[in-house]
């Protein structure tokens, strides 16, 4: 764990007044940063560079961190033709701070994705059409904005038959009522569209005879641009986390479901694996 002052954290949600103040400290509010870059993985799996993307508009602690961390992963090394070989992997990481009693903030990767770097894409499930949902009126009318995290059940006609929202994140304060039938409009209304996407499933690689894909989106609904992630690249997000719920057809979930950027998805299972814990105690 590492901890920082939160008082610049604050501003982050637009908060006027004592009762709306004391209403965020008992909704739980929680700030992230996503950042992204790329690693080398050697054949024995040890990672032996890496760079993060505008590293020097990056906070140098929220660096450390992520270094720090880096020293003492180690991933599931990567055969081809049955001979481990040297990779390069794409990296979403997601950093996330939790507000202490103190006035302090608790600050730890949260979770990871690690992408298919320099591999065909017709080894993974790709986009074919993914028509964005209608903002839900009854939200729209409560001022409401948040990010729904889908996780799609993808067939092999390339149709979602199946879809959850395993986590709604708000960024509105709101009584706890209201914040529920939120989170449900927005759960409700993310659904709905991903039912309509089309996907392409692989055509080569491990995977193409699997029985299904299991996708990760992302889906934000935002009354401007300010309630989005777009732009915020190494900075501070605020938001009340909802509550998780996990899909009927997947068994593993040690997969982080935020660590995607908005506009972006991702095919549950892939890319490459770490064998190490995301961020070591010591």
């Amino acid at each position: 764990m590492f901890r920082f002052v939160l008082a610049a954290m604050l501003a982050l949600f637009a908060v006027s007044g004592p009762a709306q103040g004391a209403q965020k400290r008992s909704a739980g509010f929680e700030v992230s940063m996503l950042i992204t870059g790329d690693l080398d993985i050697e054949i024995d799996g040890s990672v032996s560079r890496h760079t993060i993307d505008d590293g020097d508009a990056i906070p140098p602690y929220a660096v450390n961190i992520i270094e720090r961390a880096i020293t003492h992963w180690r991933f599931e090394p990567v055969l081809v033709d049955g001979k481990p070989v040297p990779a390069r992997a794409r990296m979403t990481l997601r950093l996330l701070g939790t507000p202490m009693e103190d006035g302090g903030l608790a600050v730890r990767l949260a979770s990871a994705t690690f992408g298919e770097c320099g591999e065909p894409g017709s080894d993974h499930v790709s986009s074919i059409k993914m028509t964005p949902p209608s903002y839900p009126r009854a939200a729209l009318h409560m001022g409401a904005t948040g990010t729904a995290y889908l996780i799609l059940k993808i067939g092999a006609d390339g149709r979602v038959s199946d879809a959850v929202a395993e986590q709604v994140n708000l960024r509105f304060i709101a009584p706890a009522t209201t914040m529920k039938a939120a989170r449900k409009e927005f759960s409700a209304a993310a659904i709905s569209a991903a039912r309509r996407w089309i996907f392409a499933p692989p055509t080569t690689g491990d995977d193409v005879n699997a029985p299904f894909w299991s996708v990760r989106v992302p889906v934000t609904f935002a009354i401007n641009s300010e309630a989005t992630e777009e732009g915020t690249h190494g900075k501070w997000v605020a938001y009340i986390p909802g509550p998780r719920q996990s899909a009927p057809w997947r068994e593993d979930e040690s997969e982080g479901n935020d660590a995607i950027a908005d506009g972006a998805f991702h095919q549950a299972g892939t890319g490459y694996r770490l064998l190490t814990p995301l961020q070591s105690e010591s």
